[in-house]
């Protein structure tokens, strides 16, 4: 989805203002929770109709997702920090 990657990007820049290279500390640990999606997309913890939620360990970010089983997808719905309004992810799926 665009705006999970508009995320993306907004964090990677916030971070690596505050000190350079964060941002890319960032990815790598949102790109660990991808691969752990991938291989396991049933162990996060399920929040709402099919959307799942797995927290990025070292930053305060969680991914929010959905699984399509027939097509064998999985959809981010959204990177956001923990501080940000969790209807921020329930509106993009309308």
């Amino acid at each position: 989805m665009a705006e999970a990657e508009t995320d993306l990007d907004e964090a990677f820049i916030w971070y690596d203002l505050q000190k350079p290279g964060l941002g890319i500390e960032f990815i790598t640990d949102v790109e660990k929770v991808f691969l752990f999606i991938a291989q396991n997309p049933m162990a996060s913890e399920k929040l709402y109709r099919k959307i799942h939620r797995q927290v990025v360990k070292r930053f305060p970010y969680s991914i929010y997702y959905s699984i399509n089983n027939t097509l064998s997808q999985i959809q981010v719905v959204g990177v956001l920090h923990h501080k940000r309004n969790p209807k921020t992810w329930k509106d993009r799926l309308i």
